[in-house]
């Protein structure tokens, strides 16, 4: 059985709606309006969550086969230029919250035959333009066939 874009996408954002805790990304209250694929709704209020898979590789290792998958996933907030607050320490929990939920955790992938490994942390930037921040962390992981 093969590994499809939709299959991991929903592996990986399975990880973040699943935390609706205190305090938590979908919690009560939510510290973000929403987790999109690729682009928010226009208008979307901040802050916000989009993500996107940047590569799926794979290669064959002996009898196994496997795949190599890089993700991106960037917290948008408005630009503060009042200080540190509320855009900087907002957007910079957020991204605390999501590398907790992330890094080491595995993501559970609704394909058969595939197992996968623990998420990593690879890098985080962050950018700004006239009207927002930006704060992009990337992660990868690498799934196993169980079976050829």
């Amino acid at each position: 059985m093969s590994l499809s874009k939709s299959d991991i996408a929903e592996g990986i954002r399975g990880l973040a709606a699943a935390d609706t805790g205190t305090g938590g990304l979908f919690g009560s209250p939510a510290l973000i309006t929403g987790w999109f694929w690729k682009i928010a709704p226009a208008n979307q209020s901040y802050p916000y969550v989009i993500f996107d898979i940047v590569d799926v590789s794979s290669d064959d290792a002996f009898a196994k086969d496997i795949v190599e998958v890089v993700f991106r996933v960037r917290v948008i907030n408005t630009l503060e230029t009042t200080g540190l607050t509320p855009g900087l320490t907002t957007s910079s929990g957020i991204v605390n919250r999501i590398y907790s939920l992330i890094h080491r955790s595995t993501p559970t992938i609704g394909v058969g035959t595939w197992v996968a490994s623990e998420i990593q942390r690879i890098n985080g930037t962050e950018n700004a333009d006239e009207d927002h921040t930006e704060f992009v962390e990337e992660f990868r992981f690498y799934m196993t066939a169980t079976a050829k």
